[in-house]
C-alpha cells in the first residue's frame, strides 16, 4: 500500500484502507475505486491522506492499529467523548478512570506487538476528526517508544495518559475563557487545571507540564535542561517532533534530503539516549513510498535500513540504467533520493 495526500489523489485509484466518520461509520470501504465525488467526500471529511493499492505496491504497510482499527473504534469514540467532557469541564472522576482503562487497553495492545515492530508515521487518513487522530497517534507511538525503552506496564499507562491529556488547555473553551492560553503557556495551564480538578498522578501531570521542554534549555514553559525533564515528557516531545516533520509533505515533495537535514537538526534538541531508541526503532519511510532518484529513476521503498534509516533499500520501478525490480541499498550506492512522488506516470 502507498500513502497519497488527498490533494494528489487520482480518480480510479483503489482505496486500500477503510475511511470512517467521527462515529466510526464506514464512509469509503477499502478495495473500492475512488471517484471524483469520492475525492470530494474526503476533502469534506477533512481527510489528509489515504492508502492506495496499485501494481507498484508490494507491502501491506499499515501497522497493527490500521489493520485492526475496527476492533478499537468503540474505545476511540468513547475516548473522544471523554475528552470533550474533560475539556469542557463537564466530567468527573469516573471519566478519568475510564480514560485510564482505555490507556491500559492501548498499553496491553502495544505489549503484544512483535519485537520488530517499528514506530511509524500515521497521518490523518482513518477518521474525519483530525485533532483526535493526532492525539491518539501521539499517545500510541509514545507508548510504543516507551515499550522499546522497556518501561514498566504502570509507567506505560501513565505515559499514555500524559500524551492523551497534554493539549487540554489548547482545546478547552472553559480553560480559554478562564485564562488566556498561548502555545507557550498551554503546558502550565493544563497542569494547573488538571491538578486542581482531577485526582491525577503527579508523574502524569509532570509529563504534561514538560512536554515542550528541550534538553538544551530552549523549551517552555520553564526552560528546563537535560535530566531536569522527566522521561515521559522527553518521549512525548520526540514523537511530537516526528509527527510535525513527517506531516509536512510539501517538504518531502521538495527533497527528502532537506527533510533528513531538518529532522537531524531538530533532533539535537532532544535526549540522546531516547533518540537512540527512536532512530533504532522507527520507520522513517513508509514502505512502498515512491521516490525519484537523483538520476531521475523512479523507485519504491522496499525496506527501511537498519544501517541508516535515511537511506532505505529500494526497488527500481522505472529506469534507463537498472532492470525493473532490482533491489538497491542506498547506503552503499551513489544514488540519492531527489524527492517524493505519488504516481508512476506513463
Amino acid at each position: 500500500m502507498r500513502l497519497v495526500p488527498v490533494q494528489y489523489l487520482k480518480e480510479n485509484s483503489y482505496i486500500a484502507v477503510d475511511v470512517v466518520d467521527n462515529e466510526g461509520r464506514f464512509m469509503i470501504k477499502g478495495g473500492q475505486k475512488i471517484t471524483a465525488q469520492g475525492i470530494q467526500i474526503l476533502y469534506k471529511l477533512g481527510i489528509s491522506y489515504v492508502y492506495i493499492q496499485d501494481e507498484f505496491c508490494f507491502h501491506n504497510t499499515s501497522n497493527k492499529y490500521t489493520q485492526n482499527m475496527s476492533n478499537i473504534y468503540n474505545s476511540i469514540v468513547e475516548l473522544k467523548e471523554i475528552g470533550e467532557r474533560i475539556v469542557n469541564g463537564h466530567s468527573g472522576a469516573e471519566d478519568v478512570l475510564r480514560a485510564t482503562n482505555i490507556a491500559t487497553t492501548i498499553v496491553d495492545e502495544m505489549l503484544l506487538l512483535p519485537k520488530d515492530f517499528k514506530i511509524s508515521y500515521e497521518p490523518s487518513k482513518l477518521m474525519a476528526n483530525y485533532t483526535i487522530e493526532i492525539i491518539i497517534y501521539v499517545a500510541m507511538m509514545s507508548t510504543a517508544l516507551g515499550v522499546k525503552m522497556n518501561l514498566s506496564r504502570e509507567e506505560l499507562i501513565k505515559l499514555c495518559l500524559a500524551a492523551l491529556l497534554k493539549d487540554v488547555a489548547l482545546l478547552s473553551p472553559k480553560i480559554k475563557d478562564a485564562s488566556p492560553v498561548t502555545y507557550q503557556t498551554h503546558p502550565q495551564i493544563a497542569y494547573d487545571y488538571l491538578k486542581a480538578t482531577y485526582n491525577i498522578d503527579e508523574a502524569i501531570l509532570q509529563g504534561i507540564l514538560q512536554h515542550h521542554e528541550y534538553v538544551d534549555g530552549t523549551g517552555y514553559p520553564n526552560k528546563l535542561k537535560g535530566n531536569q525533564i522527566c522521561t515521559f515528557a522527553r518521549i512525548i516531545s520526540v514523537i511530537d517532533c516526528f509527527y510535525e516533520v513527517k506531516s509536512n509533505h510539501q517538504l518531502l515533495e521538495s527533497t527528502e534530503l532537506l527533510f533528513e537535514g531538518k529532522l537531524k537538526q531538530i533532533l539535537r534538541k532532544f535526549d540522546a539516549e531516547i533518540i537512540t531508541y527512536f532512530v533504532r526503532n522507527t520507520e522513517i519511510f513508509t514502505l512502498d513510498t515512491l521516490i525519484r532518484l537523483n538520476n531521475n529513476d523512479i523507485a519504491a521503498v522496499h525496506q527501511n535500513n537498519n544501517e541508516n534509516p535515511f537511506n532505505p533499500i529500494i526497488r527500481i520501478i522505472r529506469s534507463d540504467t537498472y532492470p525493473e525490480g532490482e533491489i538497491i541499498n542506498l547506503q552503499h550506492s551513489n544514488l540519492a533520493i531527489k524527492n517524493i512522488t505519488y504516481y508512476v506516470e506513463d
